[in-house]
C-alpha cells in the first residue's frame, strides 16, 4: 500500500481542488479516532486524508 497524503486546507477553494484531484479516493475528517476508523472501509481505497477542520468557513452557523 501507498502511503496516504495528509492535506489541510485553510480554505474551502483549496479543499474542492484538491477532492477534484483525488478522484474520488479522499477521506474528508474533521478530526477523531472514529472517522479515521474509516480507513479503507468501502468501495475504494483512500490515497488521501483530508483534515477540513481547518477551514473557517465551516465553522459558521447561519440561520
Amino acid at each position: 500500500m501507498e502511503p496516504r497524503q495528509y492535506r489541510a486546507p485553510t480554505s474551502l477553494t483549496e479543499a474542492v481542488t484538491l477532492l477534484s484531484a483525488s478522484a474520488g479516493r479522499a477521506l474528508q475528517f474533521t478530526g477523531g479516532a472514529d472517522e479515521l476508523a474509516r480507513l479503507d472501509v468501502g468501495p475504494a481505497p483512500t490515497d488521501m486524508l483530508l483534515d477540513v477542520s481547518r477551514i473557517d468557513a465551516l465553522h459558521v452557523l447561519d440561520f
